[in-house]
């Protein structure tokens, strides 16, 4: 991603937050960033520095680790995940593995924003 990108991102995860911590409460947010290793970051910090290989199974596998509970199917547990659409090839599969069978059973929402 871009300078550009990577700061679009930052201000629409920043309203995105704001918003549905203005009409939920008890919201848990876990923040994770990825090129071929995905990361636990806080809200502001969004690069990180590695490999100009995307692996966005990465990204899904930390998600499913680190969420409070271990992603559990509850009312309100959602999934927010913006992208500038790379990825490698061979690593779809696993990805649509991942969406598939591990996450999105246990979501009531999930979206994508690329």
């Amino acid at each position: 991603m871009t300078d550009e990108q990577k700061e679009i991102v930052r201000i629409e995860a920043f309203w995105i937050d704001t918003w549905i911590k203005a009409h939920y409460k008890g919201v848990d947010t876990v923040y994770i960033i990825h090129d071929a290793v995905a990361h636990e970051v806080d809200e502001t910090r969004s690069t990180i520095r590695g490999s100009r290989r995307t692996k966005i199974s990465s990204a899904y596998e930390l998600a499913r680790r680190s969420s409070p509970g271990s992603i559990r199917p509850i009312s309100g547990t959602s999934m927010r995940f913006i992208s500038d659409g790379d990825n490698w090839g061979d690593d779809i599969p696993h990805c649509i593995e991942l969406l598939n069978e591990k996450l999105l059973p246990k979501l009531t929402c999930s979206v994508m924003v690329k």
